[in-house]
């Protein structure tokens, strides 16, 4: 079964995972959100172009300012096919997408959840206009704190 929805400017087709571009739109803006790990709620976003680097440093594209994530901690890009993508720059806390760790990069599916240390994050395609970046939480933390993960209960 092949998904397929197409706006003025895109198409997405879900069976080959293939954004074409129309009308001679030159690059493809997203809505980054930063969700309530209790209750996944939108707690700030961002629209932006990609590529876009996101980490603890107020100098990268998208700071968010949270003791658990890497001054350059990953990459939201699209690769060479055009599929929207993320790269981890080798970062203490790790990206994951769902429950699986990204080694160097790994495609996403917009609206996925991807979890940058302890910050969760989701990503879609937005037609709405680029806004500026504001940071969310206190950047400029001087290191980047391991995460702390309660002990697992042996039976």
């Amino acid at each position: 079964m092949v998904n397929q929805w197409t706006s003025s400017k895109i198409t997405i087709n879900s069976k080959v995972g293939i954004w074409e571009i129309n009308n001679g739109a030159d690059f493809m803006r997203y809505k980054l959100q930063v969700l309530d790990c209790v209750n996944g709620t939108v707690k700030q976003e961002w629209i932006l172009h990609l590529p876009a680097v996101v980490g603890r440093s107020p100098e990268v594209d998208v700071p968010i300012g949270d003791a658990s994530i890497s001054r350059r901690h990953c990459e939201f890009f699209q690769n060479g096919e055009g599929a929207l993508s993320v790269r981890d720059f080798d970062s203490l806390n790790g990206t994951y997408v769902g429950d699986a760790k990204v080694k160097k990069r790994a495609v996403l599916i917009p609206g996925k959840v991807v979890r940058i240390g302890s910050v969760s994050l989701k990503i879609l395609w937005t037609d709405e206009p680029v806004t500026g970046v504001n940071p969310y939480g206190q950047t400029g933390v001087d290191t980047t704190q391991p995460m702390r993960t309660p002990p697992v209960k042996k039976n």
